[in-house]
């Protein structure tokens, strides 16, 4: 199962931590981890200023906290990761699952 954590601040979602597999099939034709991936890198490369960010990549891992306050448009971002993960979630929640975690 693929565990996210959306970290979210008085403004809202402000960043994420996406680890695992979601188990939907073998690695290589699972098409539930493919869409995560899609949606998380892509997302994080729709970030003009991705050095605003503490990011962290590793196989099965993605972690997005900022370092600094986040521009509205960096908040849309991430808010539209968040959506689409949630929407995975309700059709395929035996291979993702999404918590929510209040930060300072």
């Amino acid at each position: 199962m693929v565990k996210t954590i959306i970290y979210v601040d008085n403004f809202g979602p402000c960043g994420f931590e996406v680890s695992g597999h979601a188990d939907f099939d073998e690695s290589g034709k699972d098409v539930v981890c493919a869409a995560i991936s899609s949606i998380v890198i892509g997302g994080m490369n729709a970030i003009k200023n991705i050095d605003n960010f503490d990011v962290k990549i590793y196989k099965g891992y993605v972690r997005l906290t900022a370092k600094s306050d986040l521009t509205e448009e960096e908040r849309i971002i991430i808010n539209t990761i968040m959506i689409q993960l949630t929407t995975i979630e309700q059709s395929k929640p035996k291979n993702i699952s999404i918590k929510k975690e209040r930060i300072k």
